[in-house]
């Protein structure tokens, strides 16, 4: 019989039924990553099944399933040639490569390079501290000499000056005499002498007192 046929008797017919082969993809996702060391390992990932090139399904992985997956009931055959089927992960984990050996699947931690660091500058060297100089003692202050109480101040006049004395008699206005022919040789008469003689008193007497009156306001 041939291959991927199947016989069935009916009386004296018998008949061939051919039956399309199937197959089975399986593998499993190994993590090279010291046991998640980084803390950065995915919780799933997902895996891409290819047949001829082709998209045909996919399959998430998860740590509940043990990393591994599994893809059945493939059609072996298509138009009398054998399908070749391939996997690949989808959106490979930030970090990792990925690396695919007939269905298993590799994630490797890529390491990342340290960045070299800089070279400290070299210190200065620091500068002796000067020694403070010793303070002078302060002088032990004077003792202040006691005030002196001030005398008693002189007793100031309520008044700043003595107002000029009016003159209690005031000279009478010189009084001309009378005009008249002497008879008795050139000097005058006794009454006219005496006339005269006061007329210059109070004229002496006048200056006197408007000279004093003067001197008094030139003091105040």
């Amino acid at each position: 019989m041939p291959d991927g046929y199947k016989s069935s008797v009916d009386g004296f017919n018998v008949t061939n039924s051919h039956e399309p082969g199937t197959t089975t993809v399986s593998g499993t996702k190994t993590w090279v990553d010291k046991n998640n060391q980084d803390g950065i390992r995915p919780g799933k990932v997902t895996v891409a099944l290819f047949a001829n090139g082709k998209q045909t399904a996919t399959k998430t992985v998860t740590a509940a399933d043990d990393w591994q997956y599994e893809f059945t009931n493939l059609p072996e055959y298509a138009a009398g040639q054998k399908i070749v089927y391939t996997v690949q992960e989808q959106n490979v984990p930030e970090g990792y490569k990925s690396k695919v050996d007939g269905f298993d699947i590799t994630n490797t931690l890529v390491p990342t390079t340290p960045t070299t660091p800089t070279t400290p500058t070299t210190p200065t060297t620091p500068t002796t501290p000067t020694t403070p100089t010793t303070p002078t003692t302060p002088t032990t202050p004077t003792t202040p000499a006691t005030p002196t109480t001030p005398a008693t101040p002189p007793v100031m006049p309520d008044t700043q000056g003595t107002p000029p004395v009016t003159p209690a008699v005031v000279p009478a206005a010189p009084v001309t005499p009378k005009s008249h022919t002497p008879q008795h040789g050139i000097f005058p008469a006794t009454g006219e002498r005496v006339a005269w003689i006061l007329v210059f008193i109070g004229l002496v007497l006048l200056a006197a007192v408007c000279g004093l009156i003067t001197i008094r306001r030139q003091r105040a």
